[in-house]
């Protein structure tokens, strides 16, 4: 409690007098008669600042601040694209750092030497991602095979609807025979 008295904390300061001021009566070294020098005009920020109000002020700083931020974010972004071949790779090594670093700390935590953690968090790593793309392929490859009679089917649907339904479309506008014909191709040749 000492330290804050002595550092000013927590008490107020009376402002300090000016030098060539006296003492009491602030009107005690002035002759009589003699008037206060005239004030000078008010300067052009002062001006401003009297016909602008406070909260334009406020909300002029912080709109410049803004702007210099957007520019700083849109240079940044601008070098990063510029950058982008060196850029991708090492934020693709750091997002996989953020994931593997559990696993590595918990072989860690059972007496496993580092190398070997990393190693083996590396593999795990590999192994489930290989996994996971290898699940996720093989389900559109089964589907693959029903999806180009599940298109050409509604696309025939569609054309159904609209050349017989509420929009009466007439066919030569369509070219529904041609549509559908490439329609059904389309799966065979892929």
């Amino acid at each position: 409690m000492a330290n804050r008295s002595r550092l000013g904390i927590g008490r107020m300061r009376r402002p300090r007098r000016p030098v060539d001021e006296p003492a009491g009566n602030p009107d005690a070294g002035r002759s009589p008669g003699v008037a206060d020098p005239p004030e000078p005009p008010p300067s052009d920020q002062e001006l401003i600042e009297g016909e602008v109000p406070w909260g334009f002020r406020v909300a002029a700083s912080w709109a410049w601040r803004l702007i210099i931020i957007a520019a700083m974010v849109a240079g940044i972004g601008w070098v990063l694209r510029y950058l982008s071949e060196v850029t991708i790779p090492i934020a693709i090594a750091i997002l996989l750092a953020a994931l593997i670093s559990p696993v590595a700390n918990f072989f860690n935590r059972r007496r496993f030497p580092r190398a070997l953690s990393a190693a083996l968090s590396m593999i795990i790593g590999v192994v489930l991602v290989s996994g996971t793309v290898t699940l996720i392929a093989t389900q559109i490859a089964d589907q693959a095979e029903g999806m180009g009679t599940k298109v050409a089917d509604g696309f025939s649907q569609l054309t159904d609807w609209l050349a017989n339904g509420p929009l009466n479309v007439p066919q030569e506008f369509l070219q529904i025979d041609k549509l559908t014909d490439q329609v059904r191709e389309f799966p065979e040749q892929q």
